[in-house]
């Protein structure tokens, strides 16, 4: 049965994946994944203009 938690939480769940469907912020996670970062070296990793 699926919660009603989840049913609610559907469209919200939905707008984030949208978000980091996007490769750039995917890698930008990937990277903040494995700890903290400065932005210079994040844009640096990413090729960020």
């Amino acid at each position: 049965m699926v919660s009603k938690k989840l049913i609610a939480n559907a469209e919200s769940a939905a707008s984030f994946l949208t978000l980091m469907g996007n490769e750039k912020r995917l890698l930008i996670m990937i990277y903040l994944a494995d700890g903290e970062m400065s932005v210079g070296a994040i844009a640096e990793k990413v090729l960020l203009s």
